[in-house]
């Protein structure tokens, strides 16, 4: 603070009390400042009351005692006594902005000069208590008008960082490692702080009610899956073969009993007929089920939600599951002698995944407000966190089988346990600048839309063509994650090939197999349904795996 006022003076001539003044209307930027009309500075200092001066033998305004008067440059003042009260019972608290106090007189005679720092410091400068409370508080109203100087907003910690603010959304407490938004600490005090690159503050905020919307009211869901409106008249629609309409899908984000994509316009002025997954007419569409042409309208911005909510919510998901699986094995580890179990790598490693899949869920909110002509590019920035966080989950998944029996004394060694950590950090060093360039990825402003206005965009042939493109082409990710037919035991389809694949292929076979993404306990909270489906597998797709019509 000091160097603030001290650089100020010199670039601008004026006196330390003055520039104090002036540093806090501009928070303390002093660049800011010097770039300022000189004219336009020195009428603002006019209204901070120069130093205190001492006079005897004047009554006080106040009390009428005679004895050291100690008057303003405003020619207003007060005894000792009558000033230290007033100024005291300003730095309590109770008393607004304390630091711009003004003249004593103001009620009396109208006088709007600032009391300048220089005369608390001389009233209580006979009172230690008090000048330490009052250089408390100057110090606090240095540290929020400052936008570099943020609080880690932690529960159990109050560390004071200096952020550069360039750019810099997400910084680590050099203390309790805790990351978080700089902005979001500085700018909106309070609320969730936590890190979110690389989406912007905004884009979370318009994010999270969306979903709420989502969550909380029927008619919204309702009308983001089930509702479009007609390519070529507006008219609205709704996509249902139950008889009668809605009868078993009214609170369901699908339709059970197979509706096809082939529709006609009800609209007696209309009646055009066009496919449901991309709005374009109907002509030349071969199948009744699949669709891969590129999306228009509501279509378009329906299948970008509808993508970026799912694979945010499966990374939230991970997120979760790493945070359970820390403390399951701090628990297990400390029951059963470990020595420091929170530097086990397996402590580490849940440290891990919780970072990276804490970012790739907001990667892909930011994902949502992105171009379509960026999409290739980013997604090849979330492949190789996304492949290392499958990895990573299958060798916590395997340590944890038998209650992490395999690494509790005496079955592991402390050459197995380096081993292991050497294994894993040489991964990591490799993917700290990916992660980094993923949470500090920054597009031209052209190239993100604004939150008011990426669902208009969203139905635009520009913000369309190369979505789907983008979409289809599957992120790599472990095997495990890739099912088989089984009925004709083609391998490597994921979930949304597989869906196709039975759509298109196996539309009459009825024959009874088991599920490959019921079966898959990844998919369904640990617990693997290997029960037979009925009536054929394309019936079960459409009524139970329809994510992506």
């Amino acid at each position: 603070m000091d160097a603030d006022i001290k650089q100020a003076h010199e670039l601008t001539g004026l006196e330390p009390d003055h520039c104090q003044i002036l540093l806090r209307r501009y928070r303390w930027n002093v660049e800011e400042m010097f770039h300022q009309d000189v004219q336009k500075l020195m009428a603002e200092v006019k209204s901070v009351c120069s130093p205190i001066k001492g006079d005897s033998g004047t009554n006080c305004l106040v009390c009428h005692d005679a004895g050291v008067f100690l008057s303003l440059g405003c020619g207003h003042g007060l005894c000792q006594a009558c000033w230290k009260g007033m100024l005291s019972v300003r730095i309590s608290g109770n008393c607004g902005d304390v630091l711009s106090s003004l003249c004593p007189m103001k009620p009396v005679m109208g006088c709007d000069q600032l009391i300048a720092d220089a005369v608390f410091e001389k009233v209580f400068s006979d009172d230690r208590e008090q000048l330490k409370r009052f250089h408390r508080v100057q110090l606090e109203q240095y540290i929020l008008c400052n936008p570099s100087l943020v609080y880690c907003p932690a529960s159990a910690c109050s560390t004071l960082l200096h952020v550069e603010q360039k750019g810099t959304m997400q910084v680590n407490c050099p203390e309790c490692e805790a990351p978080f938004c700089v902005r979001c600490v500085s700018e909106f005090h309070g609320g969730s702080c936590a890190a979110h690159g690389p989406a912007q503050c905004d884009q979370v905020a318009n994010w999270k009610q969306r979903v709420e919307d989502l969550r909380n009211d029927d008619s919204v869901r309702f009308k983001r899956f089930r509702m479009k409106r007609c390519p070529f008249c507006s008219t609205q629609v709704v996509k249902c073969a139950c008889d009668p309409f809605l009868s078993e899908c009214s609170d369901k984000d699908y339709c059970p009993n197979q509706a096809c994509n082939h529709m006609v316009c009800e609209n007696p002025a209309c009646g055009k007929q066009y496919c449901w997954i991309c709005l374009q007419p109907w002509e030349g569409h071969g199948s009744y089920f699949n669709c891969s042409r590129p999306r228009v309208g509501d279509a378009a911005k329906n299948s970008r939600f509808v993508f970026c909510y799912e694979r945010s919510i499966q990374h939230a998901n991970g997120y979760e599951a790493a945070v359970k699986r820390r403390a399951d094995w701090l628990e297990a580890g400390e029951e059963a002698g470990v020595p420091k179990p929170n530097g086990h790598w397996i402590c580490k490693a849940a440290d891990l995944l919780e970072k990276y899949e804490n970012t790739l869920m907001w990667s892909y909110v930011y994902c949502f407000y992105l171009a379509p002509k960026c999409w290739a590019s980013f997604r090849r920035k979330q492949e190789p966190l996304e492949e290392y966080v499958e990895k990573l989950k299958g060798q916590i998944e395997e340590a944890a089988k038998g209650r992490w029996h395999r690494w509790l004394p005496p079955n592991s060694s402390i050459a197995d346990q380096t081993k292991q950590a050497t294994t894993m950090f040489a991964e990591i060093s490799r993917l700290d600048e990916v992660l980094k360039d993923l949470r500090e990825t920054v597009y031209d402003e052209d190239d993100v839309a604004h939150v008011n206005e990426i669902d208009a965009l969203a139905e635009t042939k520009e913000w369309q063509l190369d979505v789907d493109e983008a979409m289809d082409k599957p992120v790599t990710i472990n095997a495990a994650f890739h099912y088989s037919c089984p009925i004709c035991e083609i391998p490597n389809l994921n979930m949304r090939e597989l869906f196709r694949h039975c759509i298109e292929k196996h539309a009459e076979d009825a024959q009874a197999v088991i599920c490959p993404i019921c079966a898959d306990p990844d998919v369904n909270e640990g617990r693997a349904n290997t029960n037979r489906v009925n009536g054929g597998m394309a019936k079960h797709m459409k009524s139970n795996h329809d994510y992506f019509s």
